[in-house]
Parts: C-alpha cells; structure tokens; sequence
C-alpha cells in the first residue's frame, strides 16, 4: 500500500485519527510532512507535504483560517492536521465550510501525539517504500543488464519491464515501426505495426497513440544512440513519472541490445539472404554504413546515379519467375552494351517484385537516364510479348545517388504504381516523374481536394449526370491530346465540328475560355483531382 492519508488513518500506528473535511480525498498521496508554526512557511510547503498544526496562529481569526485553507490547497498540500484540546475542542466551522469547499482534506489530530510522533511514523514508512522501491529498480536493471550479456532476445528485456510496472510497453523505431512488443496479461494491442504520422516525443511525455482504430496514451522514455523509444501504456492509477529516471537507465540497456543486434547482423553475414530484403525490410531505420555493408555484399555499386524500375504481378505472385527475369537481362544487358549513358545493371527479384537498377554516371541528366528506362522497357515488352506484359505493373521511380534513398527504391516504385493505377486503370507502365501533379496533390487532404474539385469542373460532373452527356471525358481528351481537336474527336469517336461544339458549351458552364495559362492550370488540377476521385 503506497503512502496516502487512508493509510495514515487506517493502516499506521497511529489512532483517533480522523478526517472531518473532504473524506472522498483520502487516497491523496503523502511525500512528506511539515509543521506550520508560522504562516510564512505556507510559501514552502510543496506538493503532497501533509502540514501539521496546533492552531495557535489562527485560532481567533476566522478569515485568515479561510485563508490559510484556500493557501495550502493552492500549494497542493496533502493536507492539514489540527490538534484538537489544546487551542481548539474541535475544528473551527468555518475551515471546514473552506476545506469542502476548495477541496482540502482536515485531519483532526488527537492532543496526546506529538508532531514528532505523527512525523516519525510517516517518514519510516516512505523510507521503506523509497528502499523497496530502489531495491526493486536494482532488480530490474539486474535483469535487463543479465539479458543483455546473456543473449536473450528483446521480448524478453520488454517482459521485464512489463513484470516490474504491471503494463504494457511498445518498441517503436525513431519512424514509428512497432519493433517489438510487450503486454500485460489479458492485454494486446492489435493493428500497431506502424504509426502514422509520426514524431518521436522526449522521455517523460505523453502521447496518443491509434492502435486498431482506438486512442490510447502511452507514456514514452527515448533511447539513446536516435534507436526509437520504449512506449508504455498509461494507467492514471499506475504513473510512471516517477521512474523515469530508472526507466531512462532501462533504455541504455535496450539501445545497447538493438546495437548488439545491428553488429552481429553486419559481422554475421545475416543479411546476405538477398538484396531484396534491404528494400522490403524495415530498412528506413538502417544506418548508412549498414546499407553500405549490404552493398558490398551484394556488389551494388551504390557511388553511381541510380534509376529504379520496379515490376510486380498482377495477381499475388509471379507464375514463373525465372520466365520474367531472363527477358528483363537481356535487354539490360543490351541497353548496358549501347552507346547509351546507362553503364551497368542490378537485378533482384522474387516472387512478388521484381527490381532492376539502371547504373549510370552522375553527369548524367535524370531526362536522359529516365529515356533509357522508356528504352528499356519498350525492348522488355518486345522480348516478353504482349500477353504477358499486361500482366504486369511496373513503376519507375526517382533518380538518386545518395546511399540512404537505396533502401527506398522499391516503395517510391509501388507508391506511384497503387497512385495511378486508380487513375488510369488500362495502363500498366507509370513513371514518378511524370505524375508530379498526382503525387503533390495525393499530399493534399481530403477537404483540400474537394475544394479544388469544387473550384474548377463540379459544374460538369453535374450537367453530365442530369443530361446524360459527356462533357466531362470531352474535356479530358481535349487535355490529353494538347488541345488538338481533331486527335481528341478521333478518340472520341465524334466528329471534329461535334466536339468543337462541346467545346464552347464546356467554357460556357466553366465561365473560362481556355486563353488564360492560369486557368488552363487550375482546370487541369480539377481533372486530376475527379480522376483520383473517381
């Protein structure tokens, strides 16, 4: 049982004990005890103190008793203990009207304990408490330190600490990867693999947190060396703030365990498995020399400007992947022996992706290395035919050459894959660099997109839905044909006067006549904006 005025009143050596004002408050927490024999003493009493007093001072003045009660209330004091039979028979009313008023508890104090007594009694116990406390603290980084040199793995240090503060606790890397996970009995905390948006907070705040659609407040403690923090969940009637110090003892070891870890990785050759695991894996929070390590392994030379051009399967794997790698070889492999810029290849795939890396010389402009990959696929489309190109999804991402976008490479190729495809359903080919406007406007909120979609072609979509026409995919061709109308009829299947004829209804319901640049881009950021829609 912690020290509480309950306690003092019910559990201690003390008796006749009792609390005449506030009794609800009786689990208030006592960090120590002071006597009020003078009231400038009220200044420094601190928080949770429990203020003892013979009532001399005040015993004949009802508004400074008000006023001493609502002083100690506002310095947090645990509460006031008053002798009775001595100045006082009983507490004075009027304290006790101010006490229940403002919240403070009174004691009533029996005239045959001394302040000394009352002392003696409290401070043994939180001395007690203090020693358990340490002791326990001590036993808790004994096994934090015993795991560490002994090899247990990192569930096990997080059991500890879960064991030792009876919550649960999540490792989460400095980009809010879940690394690990510990739980109190009965308690799982399910859909956390990964919080976003995330920044990681400094130790002793508090931060909420969405794990499988609910809010929950965890108490966070940061590890040293940037590794991440340890997360625990916040029980108002269990804080943590106290231990914070010890708990910030406890991350050194966890962050000298994942530093352990990361080295046995590099020394141990665990990472040979394929170079596909640095792209796929949880590799954000790889140090650059860890990535270079896996380079090397890998003969990666990762000093050249590299492109990536990522392909994956249009169901859930790929049906023979040696089918699609081979094809892919030879025309990089052709591409390599040109008179092109693109000075070597890397490829690694399985059988969900597939990821091949032009390697050319910085001095080489992104336009052009992004042309030979335009080559290259176009010779990959020959050499697999037809058939089995729609079968298939391919992104090509960015131009890097900095170590740390490696590990990147295949997200920024999915992500502009799962972008577009919504977008334009009967492609199979989308390049990063081509679909700025799409991925700048994919940063957008919602609100902000149904702004624009409002500010621009909403009087369109709603003409169409009432009259049944198509002035809306009108426009769109119109665009994708760079104004020329007699391409954009063609598409249409209409007649080039028929579409002109579209035309200048459309700028009658847009109220905008096509000769304004700004215009032209704003309309066209409305047409972005309905295709991500749909």
């Amino acid at each position: 049982m912690s020290t509480t005025l309950r306690w003092l009143i019910e559990s201690s050596s003390l008796e006749n004990l009792h609390c005449v004002a506030c009794s609800d408050k009786l689990d208030t927490p006592i960090s120590s005890v002071n006597v009020l024999d003078n009231l400038d003493v009220v200044k420094w009493i601190k928080p949770n103190e429990l203020v003892l007093s013979s009532g001399y001072l005040f015993m004949d003045d009802e508004s400074l008793q008000r006023q001493l009660v609502q002083e100690l209330h506002q310095v947090g004091c645990s509460a006031l203990g008053i002798k009775t039979r001595r100045f006082f028979q009983t507490i004075p009313e009027a304290m006790l009207q101010e006490a229940e008023r403002v919240g403070l508890p009174l004691l009533e104090l029996p005239f045959f304990y001394s302040f000394s007594d009352i002392s003696r009694v409290v401070f043994q116990r939180l001395f007690l408490q203090s020693s358990y406390r340490v002791r326990s603290e001590q036993r808790l980084l004994m096994a934090l330190s015993n795991a560490l040199f002994s090899g247990a793995g990192l569930s096990h240090m997080l059991q500890c600490l879960v064991q030792q503060y009876r919550t649960s606790v999540l490792l989460l890397s400095r980009s809010g990867t879940c690394l690990d996970a510990a739980y109190t009995s009965g308690t799982e905390l399910r859909g956390m693999e990964r919080f976003r948006p995330f920044a990681m907070p400094v130790s002793g705040e508090t931060i909420s947190l969405s794990c499988a659609g609910r809010q929950h407040l965890f108490f966070c403690v940061t590890l040293p060396g940037g590794y991440g923090g340890l997360f625990f969940l916040e029980d108002p009637a269990n804080s943590l703030r106290g231990a914070l110090t010890t708990l910030q003892h406890a991350a050194v070891l966890i962050s000298l365990k994942l530093e352990q870890t990361r080295l046995q990785r590099l020394s141990s050759g665990e990472c040979e498995g394929g170079f596909l695991s640095l792209l796929t894996d949880a590799a954000e929070d790889l140090a650059d020399e860890e990535i270079l390590h896996i380079c090397h392994l890998h003969h990666f030379d990762y000093q050249k400007k590299r492109l990536c051009i990522a392909l994956f399967p249009k169901d859930a794997a790929f049906s023979d992947p040696s089918a699609l790698s081979a094809p892919l070889q030879t025309a990089a492999e052709a591409l390599c022996r040109s008179t092109g810029p693109v000075q070597s290849h890397f490829l690694c795939m399985d059988a969900r992706q597939c990821c091949l890396f032009l390697l050319c010389d910085a001095s080489v402009s992104n336009p052009e290395l992004l042309a030979q990959a335009r080559v290259l696929i176009r010779s990959f489309q020959d050499q697999l035919g037809e058939g089995a190109f729609t079968q298939l999804r391919i992104g090509v991402g960015h131009c890097h050459q900095s170590v740390s976008s490696i590990p990147h490479a295949l997200k920024e190729c999915a992500d502009v894959v799962h972008l577009m495809l919504p977008v334009f359903p009967d492609r199979n080919v989308f390049f990063a660099s081509t679909n700025t406007i799409y991925h700048l406007l994919n940063q957008l909120p919602p609100a902000e997109l149904r702004r624009i979609y409002l500010n621009t072609i909403v009087g369109l979509s709603e003409y169409d839905r009432a009259n049944g026409t198509e002035f809306l995919k009108t426009l769109e061709a119109f665009y994708a044909h760079q104004f020329n109308a007699s391409q954009a009829a063609k598409e249409l299947y209409v007649h080039r006067n028929t579409l002109l004829h579209r035309m200048e209804k459309i700028k009658e319901l847009l109220h905008c006549d096509f000769k304004d640049t700004n215009d032209l881009m704003t309309i066209y950021l409305g047409i972005c904006v309905a295709e991500m829609l749909g």
